[in-house]
């Protein structure tokens, strides 16, 4: 009877959710100490009931512990599966910034909160100057290549809470919560910089114009980056390479 009641228990830790090596560390445990206590305190017990309990709990403890390692194979594939899908619908499969869904997405979360905290937030975009020549230049593999390059370069530069986004091309849209088009301007002035001494892959240099927008009570998403855009083309009539916001 008390086999019994400790082959419940060893399926009942099993059925629990917890990791399969503590699992298996928990009932060995268990099991050992059951059968030890069992041999020095019950002095009537023969030896052929006690190696029946000894057996039927190391059957069961193998049989649960085959079905919990199965069950986390299938529960860990199906989590690599769900990422996988996540990681489709809100990053971009070439630079790794995120794609317009996840822009979309971070819009209306942060909008949201900034407008209930009455707190700035701003929105750049940018695009390489003269992109086309450096891809009939150096080729489409040496573009892409530029393009990670500075994806990646970005990201390391921006806060937590800023996001880079690819919307299309060599068009990328930066978010700032709580930042105002002046402080973001600022931010961007930076990059501009940094990204005009860079040199990508070891040797393509080049520069990107930026359009920077503070968000209205009124405004959407799109109606920002139509601002945005017009700021960036008047950027790149004076040159590229510069930085222009609403004044």
């Amino acid at each position: 009877i008390q086999t019994m009641g400790m082959i419940i228990i060893i399926i009942v830790i099993y059925i629990v959710p917890n990791r399969w090596l503590y699992e298996n560390l928990v009932v060995s445990a268990g099991v050992a100490g059951y059968l030890l206590y069992s041999r020095l305190t019950i002095g009537q017990l023969s030896d052929n009931h006690f190696w029946a309990g000894a057996v039927y709990l190391i059957l069961t403890t193998a049989l649960c512990a085959l079905f919990a390692h199965n069950m986390d194979r299938h529960q860990y594939r199906e989590f690599q599966a769900k990422n996988e899908l996540i990681i489709l619908n809100t990053i971009d499969p070439l630079t790794k910034a995120f794609n317009r869904n996840k822009l979309i997405d971070l819009y209306e979360k942060w909008s949201a909160y900034c407008r209930r905290y009455q707190l700035p937030m701003s929105l750049a975009l940018f695009d390489i100057d003269n992109f086309k020549q450096i891809n009939d230049d150096y080729g489409h593999l040496a573009a892409d290549e530029v393009l990670i390059e500075m994806v990646r370069l970005i990201n390391r530069s921006l806060r937590g809470s800023d996001s880079l986004a690819r919307w299309g091309g060599d068009e990328f849209i930066l978010l700032f919560p709580h930042t105002t088009d002046q402080e973001a301007a600022v931010v961007l002035e930076r990059l501009r910089k940094m990204l005009g001494e860079t040199r990508f892959s070891g040797y393509i240099h080049l520069t990107c114009s930026f359009g920077v927008v503070g968000m209205k009570s009124d405004a959407n998403l799109d109606s920002l980056i139509k601002e945005a855009d017009k700021l960036m083309y008047q950027s790149k009539k004076t040159g590229g390479n510069c930085v222009r916001r609403a004044s």
